[in-house]
């Protein structure tokens, strides 16, 4: 006997009817594809970086402004509030390739977009806003 109601869908008078209200299985199927390649971009989108260069701890971040390599981060994060203002900075992060030292400042915006700030870390100075 085929059921009146389609292949995925049961009379609302039937017990599980509260179920009934989510899409067939087949739309589920497209649903759990898109989340899948959402995912699959996320992924790729997260191994984008903004440096290549390997970053420091806080230990090593504190001995290398001890030794006057860099600013403090508070220096760069200053100077990263006057380029982005109004935004709220979420992580400091010091790199370094050799004797190359770069401040990467991640903030959020108040749009809800995260923005990535590059410090010269000698000078302290903005060198990008990605």
């Amino acid at each position: 006997m085929r059921n009146p109601y389609g292949p995925y869908r049961l009379p609302q008078r039937c017990i599980h009817a509260p179920f009934t209200a989510m899409a067939a299985p087949f739309d589920m199927r497209l649903f759990l594809a898109g989340v899948a390649l959402l995912a699959l971009a996320g992924d790729g989108r997260a191994d984008l970086r903004i440096t290549s260069r390997p970053c420091f701890s806080q230990r090593e971040m504190r001995d290398a402004v001890a030794s006057n390599r860099v600013v403090a981060p508070a220096l760069a994060v200053g100077a990263a509030r006057r380029a982005v203002p109004g935004a709220d900075m979420l992580k400091a992060l010091l790199c370094s390739d050799g004797e190359v030292y770069l401040y990467v400042i991640s903030v959020l915006q108040k749009d809800g977009r995260v923005v990535h700030v590059v410090v010269d870390g000698p000078s302290g100075k903005v060198a990008a806003v990605q």
